[in-house]
Formats: structure tokens, C-alpha cells, sequence
């Protein structure tokens, strides 16, 4: 059986990640802000990293970090510092 999965903008990059990696459901240790413009490059950073040990959450700009920084509390930040 094929899965198909499909772009719908009102998901979250963390509920597009759940959705493809459904082994997640543990409450892994650390956490990582994936921070880049680019759908493709967040996801694949997000597929890099071994979600059954960290804490993924996903941001797109640096306005949207700051204002989300102090409630995410990451152990480590992964930046695209060349963003549109």
C-alpha cells in the first residue's frame, strides 16, 4: 500500500513530520528549532535528525522565533542564515 501525502498549507511542518515518521510518539530528551524559509530544507533537516531522540519543532523566519523562542526553550537552534 502507497501513502500519498499532500501539501496542505493549514498543517504545521511538525504535523507533516509526524505524520511521515509515526514512530515519534515518545517523549525524547532534547529539543531542536529547525529555523529556514524553505518547506523542503526544514523537512529534510527534520529527517536528518533521529526523531525517537529529540524534540523537533520548526520555524520559518526570524520574527516567528523571537516571538515564539521563550515557550519552544531549545537545546539547540540549526539556522539558515541566508533566508528571503
Amino acid at each position: 500500500m502507497s501513502h500519498a501525502v499532500y501539501h496542505d498549507a493549514t498543517l504545521s511542518d511538525t504535523q507533516i513530520f509526524r505524520s511521515l515518521n509515526p514512530c515519534t510518539d515518545t517523549a525524547p530528551s532534547a529539543r531542536i528549532l529547525i529555523v529556514d524559509d524553505d518547506a523542503t530544507a526544514r523537512l529534510a533537516l527534520g529527517a536528518l535528525m533521529n526523531a525517537d531522540e529529540y524534540r523537533l519543532s520548526f520555524s520559518t523566519n526570524a520574527a516567528e522565533v523571537r516571538h515564539r523562542l521563550a515557550s519552544i526553550n531549545p537545546d539547540l537552534i540549526i539556522c539558515d542564515l541566508v533566508m528571503d
